[in-house]
């Protein structure tokens, strides 16, 4: 038997010990050359939604600011077929109730009469001028005197009235009239009866629901 000196022995284990090592590693080359996976580098993932997934503008509907405030409507009725409507001059009768004087002084009580078969109202005051014989007015138109405004409603054949007032004693030497002419309220057409009473500062009352005890306005 052949006895190795010690460095010629050391020398051929190397050898041996690298030969081992070449044929291991030509067995499984991927494992020395391959690079690693992109999975074994990631340790975080990371999502990023895509546009579909955001919300759609028809998905999503925000309402504009309403520029004006909240209001409740307020319910309105609708006019009443049964509304009574103003007296016609055509549906009046006017007539002489009372003649009232004192220290020449005249309160005559006029009243309108509702002569249609249908109701109406009368409100405010009459327009009202004197006239003598041959229907030229004479004096003033007569001045509204204060008195409370009503709506009168005038059943067929009802009256309403209004005082017509004239302090004559003021004037002596007053004009005599022998009409009046009566433009009832809120009309252009007008009634006229005779009359006897002198003309110097003519007034007259509201018409109101007629009151044949009612007190005159002068004593």
């Amino acid at each position: 038997m052949r006895v190795i000196g010690w460095p010629r022995f050391l020398l051929c284990c190397w050898a041996f010990a690298a030969a081992a090592s070449i044929a291991a590693c030509g067995s499984s080359p991927q494992l020395a050359t391959q690079p690693p996976r992109a999975s074994a580098l990631m340790s975080t993932t990371v999502v990023v939604p895509s546009a579909a997934a955001a919300p759609s503008p028809s998905a999503v509907t925000v309402a504009p600011p309403n520029p004006y405030p909240s209001r409740t409507a307020t319910p309105r009725s609708a006019p009443s077929g049964d509304a009574v409507a103003g007296c016609a001059t055509s549906n009046l009768m006017l007539a002489q109730a009372r003649n009232f004087s004192a220290h020449a002084d005249t309160d005559i009580l006029f009243t309108l009469t509702n002569k249609a078969a249908a109701s109406c109202t009368v409100t405010g005051y009459p327009g009202v001028t004197l006239l003598n014989a041959a229907g030229t007015q004479v004096g003033p138109g007569a001045a509204r005197h204060p008195s409370p405004v009503t709506v009168v409603t005038l059943g067929p054949g009802a009256k309403a009235q209004f005082h017509e007032l004239d302090p004559q004693a003021a004037c002596p030497d007053a004009p005599g009239a022998a009409q009046i002419r009566v433009f009832p309220p809120n009309q252009t057409a007008a009634l006229r009866i005779s009359v006897q009473e002198f003309v110097c500062h003519p007034a007259v009352t509201a018409v109101a629901p007629f009151n044949p005890n009612e007190p005159t306005y002068v004593n």
